[in-house]
Formats: structure tokens, sequence, C-alpha cells
């Protein structure tokens, strides 16, 4: 069991993680370019992976297969989280995107692994389900046919996201090391997604560079701190707990879309967050 001042650290540091995560897809949302901004985030990601090389054992054969399954899915990720940001509000596309996470993973472990989903897992799953049907429903500051092009783009973000998260739990739970899948899964997949924007970018890469490299290292410093905190707090205490609390930033990206970029919210977007929270949160602690 962890100390009283342990949890309470672990408790403080994911709470800044989830903030952080909620302004880095704030600075995503209303950057110049946002592709090009998550393709700048990845490249630092990647330089930051190059160091920690010397201190992990490369791949076995089986992490290098998860890896060659997960980085494709990995490189698909920035095209349609951008794809939901440029149509829908950040207060609907984000709860949304993160909202799917749990349900579509639920539904692949299910279909693929043969896991079981206890009672309070399926009353969850309901809950979160509802929370994102009021998003869909209710289209805020944007008008109607932009409003459904953020949602789909925000379901398909959130599929993507799945599939590259059970495929990465597969990736840590093979071979001597979790730190090195991570390692060689943050420089493969920097590298990757930096390629792949500089080739439906071209051309325009350095031009953004120059003109707005002030706010895309910002965002790229805020990224990689996010998931530091995230991984320092697992350390310090059970992870059930502290992933359901994560998911915090979906209170945190609202509030960031209502009070700074000034979309309108309103007592359904109110109720719907809540319920997605809700949801999500008793999926990760209960289900």
């Amino acid at each position: 069991m962890p100390s009283t001042t342990a949890a309470a650290t672990a408790t403080l540091l994911m709470l800044g993680s989830a903030f952080l995560h909620a302004a880095v897809n704030a600075l995503v949302k209303v950057s110049a370019d946002g592709l090009l901004t998550r393709g700048y985030m990845n490249a630092m990601a990647c330089a930051f992976a190059v160091p920690a090389l010397f201190f992990v054992d490369p791949p076995t054969v089986e992490q290098w297969r998860i890896l060659a399954m997960s980085l494709p899915v990995h490189a698909l990720y920035p095209f349609v989280l951008v794809a939901a940001y440029r149509h829908g509000d950040l207060t609907a596309t984000y709860p949304v995107a993160r909202g799917v996470v749990p349900l579509a993973a639920a539904g692949i472990s299910v279909a693929l692994a043969g896991e079981a989903i206890s009672p309070i897992g399926l009353l969850c799953l309901a809950i979160t389900s509802a929370g994102i049907a009021a998003f869909a429903g209710h289209r805020g500051s944007t008008g109607r046919r932009a409003h459904l092009r953020g949602i789909g783009w925000a379901l398909l973000t959130g599929l993507v996201v799945a599939v590259y998260t059970v495929i990465d739990a597969v990736g840590l739970r093979v071979g001597d090391s979790v730190a090195t899948y991570i390692v060689w899964l943050l420089l493969l997949d920097g590298f990757c997604v930096a390629l792949c924007v500089a080739m439906a970018r071209r051309g325009q890469v350095q031009p953004f560079v120059v003109a707005h490299w002030p706010r895309a290292t910002l965002a790229g410093v805020l990224g990689v701190v996010t998931y530091v905190l995230a991984l320092v707090a697992f350390s310090m205490e059970g992870v059930s707990r502290l992933a359901a609390l994560r998911e915090t930033s979906i209170v945190f990206a609202a509030a960031i879309g209502s009070l700074v970029l000034g979309e309108r919210f309103g007592w359904v977007r109110v109720v719907a967050t809540l319920l997605v929270l809700i949801g999500v949160a008793g999926m990760r602690a209960l289900g």
C-alpha cells in the first residue's frame, strides 16, 4: 500500500497530466496548422527518445512484430484528430474521442480475447454512450454539418486510439522490459508520424517551423511532460484509480474550450461531459 504522502503526490501528478493533456489538445486546435503541429510534436518525442536508447535493450522479435502492427495505426492518429478539431468544437470533439476509447477497447477485447465485462462495466458503457449521444445531438458553436463532421472524426479518432491502445497493451507484456517497448515506440512513432506529416505537407514544413516554432515547441514539451507525469504517477500508486483520475482531462478540456476559446457550452454539454466522465472513470476503476 502506498503511503498517504505518495498517494497524494500521485494524485497531483495525474491531475497535472490530465490538465496538460487537455491544454496540448487546445494548442493543436488553435494552431495555424494542427497537422504540422502534431508532426513537430512527434519529431520532438523522437528526439527525446534517442538518448534513452543507450539505457534499454533492443526489442525482441515479438516486440518488433507488435511495433510493426502499432506504428501504422499511430501514424493515422494525428490526421483523424486534426480533422475532428478542424470541424468541431474542442468541448465536443475531445470528450467524444476520449469517451470512445474505452468503449471501443472493451469491444475489441471482448471480440478478440474473449474478455468478460462485469455488470458495472456494462452500466458504465451505457452511461458513456449516453454522454456521447448527447454531444452528437448538440452542435454548440458550429453549424450542424460541421458539428456532425467533427463528431464523426472524433468517433474515428477514439477508435484509432482504442486499436493502438490494445496493440500496445500486448506489446508492453511481451519481452523482458517494458521500458524497451516504450522507448522504441516513442522513437519509431515520432519518426513515422513526422515523416508522414512532412510528406502530406510537402514544402510547408520549413515556413511553418520558422513562423510557429515557439508555440509548436511548447506543445511538444508539454506533450512529453504529460506522458512522463502519468508514468511517474503510475509508478507510485495503483493503475486503476489513477487511470480513472486522468479522465478529468475531459473536464479540463471543456473548461478550456468554454473559458479560453469562447466555445458555447450550455447545460446539455455540461450534462454530457459529466456522463462521459462518470462512465469512463467507472470503466477504468470498476469495470
